[in-house]
């Protein structure tokens, strides 16, 4: 029960500040931003869980009861690490992501493009 209650905090909290950051990018369209950010939630939600519900699966073609226990926990210890590895890669890419005075985002490896852009605008 803990564990649940401390997932719904969190997810709280993460949703909360991913929507108004989506807002807050574009103020003339929030309801654009908000839209397409619950959009991409949802769609990358789907794409994920099949992701790993086919890395769980992909040993267990033809197993019947031992072997296919096994191949099973083997399988989703699998899709555990893959998960765990895509939130470390992708908690990497979001600490890269800047803010630039304009208000745009831009990667810290693209820094020159961001400058240009703000040149342009001045």
């Amino acid at each position: 029960m803990a564990p649940m209650l401390l997932y719904s905090f969190g997810q709280g909290i993460v949703f909360t500040s991913m929507f108004a950051a989506a807002a807050a990018t574009v103020p003339a369209q929030q309801g654009v931003a908000s839209g397409m950010a619950s959009t991409g939630q949802q769609v990358g939600s789907a794409v994920g869980l099949a992701v790993l519900v086919a890395i769980a699966n992909s040993g267990v073609h033809d197993q019947t009861g031992e072997g296919l226990r096994s191949a099973t926990t083997d399988g989703i210890r699998t899709a555990v690490f893959v998960a765990a590895a895509a939130m470390a890669v992708l908690l990497v890419v979001a600490g890269r992501i800047e803010r630039t005075p304009g208000g745009e985002t831009a990667a810290r490896s693209t820094g020159t493009a961001a400058k240009e852009a703000a040149d342009a605008r001045s």
